[in-house]
């Protein structure tokens, strides 16, 4: 395998009539766990690919779950066997990221499933309804679930009155969860950075124009029926509020409301963890010595 040190003594159970003669009894876990450092936090809001993050992951003392099943078979805890035979080594892990495959065969992705990946790929201008139609397609022919940083929340929030308040959109009926309210939302495009989507989707969705723009968090949720676990960059956007909001068609009203309040009237309640990091990290007025660090314009 490579994996295990040459000379190292590797144990089987040799069986009994308690287990089926198979010399296992019981199951246990094996975990890969990754601590979502501020190095990698970064990576994540800058959309940096798999393999990069794996490779900070790894680092930063992240154990992948082939090295985990490993770790148990130096222990003597279970055989090499089992592991080889529910996990998959880290060296097909690191050809499937890289496509460093010398078979075409061994290609993750099926020659069915290519024609409806190219679909959902090539086409920069498809909107986010087709994107996700064409994901779901996808993940009926693959039904792994795929990571991906596809969205921003903006907290519009007008720091020049007192207390501080939040905008709340609410959605119009014609759209996902209609009559709901929350903060900005929307997809990063097709080779957008989330910052840059930020201060579109604040113009489209409000007219508003950002002062400062600051990166606060990332937030992840599940989309079922695309089978995949989406990442939200979440910023703060300072604006003035006595400049008239303009709703794009997806709302139908607003209101500027204190924090306490917004946080109460928005329906995701990452909201209210959100606006207590923007009220820990900015209520100063600015980001004070993480100025340089959460700053994005």
């Amino acid at each position: 395998w490579g994996a295990v040190p040459s000379g190292a003594e590797l144990r089987r159970g040799s069986g009994c009539k308690s287990c089926g003669d198979s010399g296992y009894r019981g199951r246990m876990a094996v975990i890969e766990l990754l601590t979502l450092t501020p190095n990698l936090t970064r990576l994540v809001a800058s959309a940096a690919p798999a393999s990069v993050l794996c490779e900070a992951a790894r680092a930063g003392g992240s154990r992948s779950l082939w090295a985990s099943g490993v770790a148990r078979v130096l222990n003597g805890e279970t055989t090499a066997e089992e592991i080889a035979r529910v996990l998959e080594p880290d060296v097909l892990e690191d050809a499937e990221r890289t496509g460093e495959f010398e078979d075409s065969s061994e290609l993750s992705i099926t020659e069915a499933d290519a024609d409806v990946y190219d679909a959902y790929s090539v086409d920069d201008d498809t909107n986010a309804q087709s994107r996700n139609v064409a994901r779901h397609e996808l993940a009926s022919h693959n039904p792994m679930t795929d990571v991906t940083v596809g969205v921003i929340d903006v907290y519009v929030i007008d720091p020049h009155v007192t207390p501080w308040t939040a905008l709340a959109l609410r959605r119009a009926p014609d759209t996902r969860c209609p009559g709901a309210w929350e903060a900005v939302h929307g997809h990063i495009e097709h080779g957008e950075a989330p910052e840059h989507a930020a201060t579109r989707e604040l113009r489209e969705e409000t007219g508003l124009n950002v002062e400062r723009l600051y990166n606060i968090t990332v937030h992840a949720f599940y989309l079922h029926k695309i089978a995949t676990v989406e990442l939200a960059v979440v910023f703060c956007a300072f604006v003035d509020s006595s400049v008239p909001v303009t709703l794009g068609s997806e709302h139908q009203a607003y209101e500027w409301l204190p924090l306490a309040q917004a946080a109460n009237r928005y329906i995701w309640p990452r909201a209210t963890q959100a606006l207590g990091e923007i009220t820990k990290l900015l209520g100063g007025g600015d980001a004070g010595p993480a100025e340089d660090v959460l700053r994005v314009r």
